[in-house]
């Protein structure tokens, strides 16, 4: 699949969970050129705060982004669980 473009007007359908060098989200910065997007962007999209760090290497840091629930997704069923 590649890297394909993002858009910031249409719906993302998910962050692939894909090392850094295996494509994912890129976003358009210029019409003539496309860069990935950041760690933080996409933690972002998946609702962790900004105190929130990843270490080591870029690669796992995405694939553990991809593959989270996002952060206010988990709190609001957790929500709903401690109500009970």
């Amino acid at each position: 699949m590649g890297n394909r473009p993002t858009f910031w007007d249409k719906h993302e359908p998910t962050i692939m969970a894909r090392g850094s060098g295996a494509g994912g989200p890129l976003i358009p910065p210029h019409p003539n050129e496309h860069r990935r997007l950041s760690i933080r962007e996409v933690a972002r999209i998946q609702t962790f705060p900004d105190t929130f760090f990843f270490f080591g290497p870029l690669s796992p840091a995405y694939k553990q982004i991809g593959n989270a629930v996002p952060v206010l997704m988990a709190y609001q069923i957790a929500s709903i669980f401690n109500n009970s």
